[in-house]
């Protein structure tokens, strides 16, 4: 801390102003004279007061370690992001989840949806959104092979164009109209974000297929195709699925698997584009159907198979530049 100091004699003072009444000559008091030499006072004027002292919350600057989390009185309250939750805990399934009717495919085979219902994360205070998703359960109206039952799975294989993913369900057998709905566990089924929350920012195209199965054998071998694709592309395994680095991989492993298997029949194919802008709205958690029906014809009947869809995730707030 610098400080000035001034030495004020009023003995000294007193006498110029009799020099200047009177014409008597009088000798000033030097300015480094000592109070005991003069009979002056001493004081210490500070021109430019600093402090050692380390910052603290309080002192109104935000400085050192603070932060707006640990000081928000110096620091403002930190970034906030109300389109999303927080990513703290948030690759578990949510408790509550909300249906998205604009979502369902309404029975079309090829739709896109999404557009105009949100915002591209780049225009909000959030970070890029992170997903999960999974097939939540299967309801079989009606399963096509009257008046006997079936052994049906699903493969659903999703892109962002960056990335891909591709899961197989569980074989369900014995299945008949009206039968219970196919609940499946949250690890079983996902077919994105299956190895950690995944970041998405483009338009994410998923395809959904499911299978009336003629024999173990045939799904077996489908599986295995797709397992031994899938390893060979360098994918990193989820319970019942894979992750790869690059956007077309999970396709064309899908479509070779399929291919090679043969015995089993088609029934539910429809392909779903999710429009960017909706990703932020979809970490809330939201369902939506993706449903077919047909007629097989003679023994095999009409057919009814609705596939559940929930959505998850998180995003953080956008940093405040620094």
């Amino acid at each position: 801390m610098r400080v000035v100091r001034a030495l004020v004699s009023l003995w000294s003072l007193s006498l110029v102003a009799c020099s200047g009444a009177t014409g008597e000559d009088v000798t000033p008091v030097p300015v480094d004279a000592s109070p005991s030499d003069t009979g002056s006072t001493v004081f210490d004027v500070a021109d430019d007061v600093t402090s050692d002292a380390p910052p603290k919350c309080g002192d109104l600057v935000c400085n050192g370690t603070e932060t707006c989390e640990t000081c928000p009185r110096d620091c403002g309250k930190c970034p906030k992001c109300d389109l999303a939750p927080s990513c703290t805990g948030a690759i578990a399934v949510p408790t509550t989840s909300t249906e998205l009717p604009s979502f369902n495919n309404e029975g079309k085979s090829l739709y896109v949806c999404g557009a105009g219902l949100g915002e591209a994360a780049s225009n909000t205070t959030c970070l890029d959104p992170r997903l999960r998703m999974r097939i939540r359960q299967i309801n079989i109206t009606k399963n096509g092979v009257w008046p006997g039952s079936l052994d049906m799975y699903c493969i659903v294989n999703a892109s962002d164009g960056a990335t891909s993913e591709v899961a197989v369900t569980p074989l369900q057998k014995g299945l008949g109209d009206g039968n219970p709905p196919l609940v499946f566990d949250p690890n079983v089924a996902l077919f994105w974000g299956q190895k950690e929350l995944r970041t998405t920012i483009n338009n994410l195209t998923i395809t959904y297929r499911c299978f009336r199965n003629t024999n173990v054998d045939a799904y077996t071998k489908t599986f295995g195709a797709i397992k031994d694709g899938a390893v060979k592309a360098g994918g990193v395994a989820g319970p019942w699925g894979w992750a790869f680095g690059l956007g077309s991989v999970a396709a064309g492993i899908v479509e070779a698997a399929i291919g090679s298997s043969g015995g089993d029949t088609l029934r539910l194919n429809v392909q779903q584009t999710i429009d960017a802008g909706a990703l932020l709205e979809l970490t809330n958690g939201r369902i939506w159907k993706i449903q077919q029906s047909g007629d097989g014809g003679g023994l095999n009947g009409k057919w009814d198979w609705t596939v559940e869809v929930e959505a998850w995730g998180c995003a953080d707030a956008r940093p405040l530049p620094k």
